[in-house]
């Protein structure tokens, strides 16, 4: 069988400007993150550390998301007829796990902090994370508003997901510099250890929930699990305004890859009826449930039930 080739298209200037706004924020995010992790690791600083583990993990995800985006915006991924959520999705909960391990090491360091078993930052090392700290939260902001201008109501997941991931950065780097800032300024000891233990925990309650959404939302699609009790209902709503329209209901299914939402349902109508009713009537329901759900790869299986004996057709 002959493989047809891969359509092409050029980009939109929104597209582009999208992208743009995308690899600036990436840019600033992996310079930050070296400079976060070497002052973490010279210093001593554990909120760093854990910092730099969140970062590397947020950056993996963003840049998948970029590569998959762009592959889109050149129509590259045309053979994927069921969009890129499963290979999104398959990628997010590999991270997540990682992340997960990540944090647990970051429990058990601030609990050895606390417990006098790790040696705690020096005054430079947290004067350092201090700074980096404040940058990197300006960095944070600006990447963050750059996001914000060019993602819209009703973008795709992909877009959704970085003004989501932004703004979880920008306050984690907010708790960072103060508990950094707090450790740098304090000449006593317990206070310095308490201030970096509780900054590295806040760092790695954020990456746990953070994880847990993740694979929340990834989880269900890679079982593909129905795609919801909203969607569910929606499907419900419109078949009910349509009742009177078909005569059986056989199947009804859905599932998500990613943003986008898959309803399959299969309906007989009476034999009686003309080619051409028939597909005015599956037609109508079509276009509801369009209203109904939002994103929907809608299929209609039509099956016609045997005209009563002696009807004309």
């Amino acid at each position: 069988m002959t493989r047809l080739p891969l359509v092409s298209r050029i980009p939109t200037p929104d597209e582009r400007a999208t992208e743009g706004a995308i690899v600036l924020a990436l840019s600033l995010d992996l310079a930050m993150m070296t400079a976060i992790g070497l002052v973490g690791i010279l210093g001593g600083s554990l909120t760093m550390i854990a910092e730099t583990i969140r970062a590397a993990a947020a950056n993996a995800m963003e840049g998948f998301s970029l590569v998959v985006m762009r592959r889109i915006h050149r129509g590259r991924l045309a053979d994927m007829k069921y969009g890129t959520g499963k290979l999104e999705q398959f990628a997010n909960i590999a991270i997540a796990l990682g992340m997960l391990g990540g944090a647990m090491w970051i429990l058990h360091q601030a609990v050895a902090i606390v417990d006098g078993d790790e040696p705690v930052a020096t005054p430079i090392g947290l004067a350092m994370a201090a700074i980096v700290g404040a940058v990197n939260l300006y960095l944070n902001l600006v990447s963050w508003d750059a996001i914000r201008r060019v993602v819209h109501e009703g973008d795709a997941a992909i877009m959704q997901g970085q003004l989501a991931s932004r703004v979880v950065k920008l306050v984690s780097s907010l708790l960072v510099m103060v508990s950094l800032t707090i450790a740098a300024l304090s000449t006593e000891e317990v206070v310095v250890e308490i201030a970096d233990a509780a900054g590295s925990l806040v760092v790695s309650l954020v990456i746990v929930v953070t994880a847990f959404f993740i694979l929340q939302q990834a989880v269900p699609d890679i079982l593909d699990s129905s795609a919801g009790p909203a969607v569910e209902d929606a499907i419900g709503r419109a078949l009910e305004e349509h009742r009177a329209g078909f005569t059986a209901l056989r199947r009804v299914r859905s599932r998500r890859s990613g943003r986008a939402v898959f309803v399959e349902i299969a309906l007989s109508f009476e034999g009686g009826l003309s080619h051409a009713e028939v597909e005015r009537r599956a037609a109508a329901l079509r276009e509801t449930l369009r209203r109904e759900v939002a994103d929907a790869d809608i299929a209609i299986l039509i099956g016609v039930e045997p005209a009563p004996s002696g009807a004309v057709a």
